[in-house]
């Protein structure tokens, strides 16, 4: 005859004895720094859940050939790149995201060659070594930012190149650059919910906004009210300050557009702005 032990249950849930002090309620979460390099770097079938990312060397979150990431009740904020994510499926939604400065030539967020979703709640990126936000060759994909604040100093703002579906709500949603372009969006289709601007600067470089192929999405600088400038300066522009091919649906309201070398002329069937 031959006997097995019975296997234990996957967990047990054991009372504390009477009279015991209740356990502690957590009231945030945990906290992952890295002075030395990357925070988390993905393996393969991703689940992030419950945690704040603060200063890094590196970046926040990064992988490469990473299958699928899943995130939720994660803030990334402090020094150091947010996201550096090359090749998988997303299922990814930020509570918040901030980056005070980035070395080593890293972006703020770069992203490409995914498919999925990325959401965020309010971003601010200032300081970045290299573009703040860069997302490429990810036609699959629907990208949502609520609330963007985009600081850089002879970097650009937000490239979005064959970047799938973009949406940018919220508010304030400003970019200002010095240097290079402030928003550039190319091969990529802006989405229902618009990419809207509350303020968008360029002082320098050789352009100031770039929308090429964009689709029939709504893309809007607003500023206050009726207030002249409140929706950003682009000027001392080598090129042109604001350049609109195959784009629908724009509109530039109290912007100070001056100093550009060149006038671009409206090609026959192109909507004004």
């Amino acid at each position: 005859d031959s006997w097995s032990a019975p296997m234990p249950p996957d967990s047990v849930s054991l009372p504390l004895p009477p009279h015991s002090p209740s356990l502690p309620t957590a009231t945030s979460n945990p906290l992952l720094v890295n002075s030395a390099g990357d925070s988390i770097t993905l393996g393969t079938g991703n689940s992030i859940k419950g945690l704040t990312i603060g200063n890094t060397a590196g970046a926040g979150i990064k992988g490469s050939s990473f299958g699928t990431l899943t995130v939720s009740t994660v803030t990334i904020n402090g020094s150091g790149q947010i996201v550096d994510l090359n090749s998988g499926t997303l299922a990814v939604t930020f509570d918040s995201l901030a980056s005070s400065g980035t070395t080593g030539g890293r972006r703020g967020i770069d992203i490409q060659n995914v498919t999925g979703t990325f959401t965020t709640g309010a971003t601010a990126i200032s300081g970045p070594a290299n573009d703040a936000i860069r997302l490429l060759n990810s036609s699959g994909t629907t990208f949502t930012f609520n609330g963007l604040t985009l600081s850089t100093s002879g970097q650009r703002g937000l490239l979005a190149s064959s970047a799938g579906t973009l949406n940018v709500t919220g508010a304030p949603n400003t970019a200002s650059t010095t240097n290079n372009v402030a928003i550039e969006i190319t091969n990529t289709t802006i989405g229902a919910s618009g990419v809207t601007w509350q303020n968008v600067s360029a002082n320098g470089g050789d352009k100031g906004i770039v929308l090429n192929n964009t689709g029939a999405g709504s893309f809007t600088v607003s500023g206050t009210g009726t207030t002249a400038g409140s929706g950003g300066t682009i000027q001392n522009i080598n090129k042109r300050g604001v350049e609109v091919t195959n784009a629908q649906n724009v509109t530039l309201k109290n912007m100070n557009l001056i100093n550009a070398t060149l006038v671009q002329d409206v090609a026959p069937n192109t909507p004004t702005c």
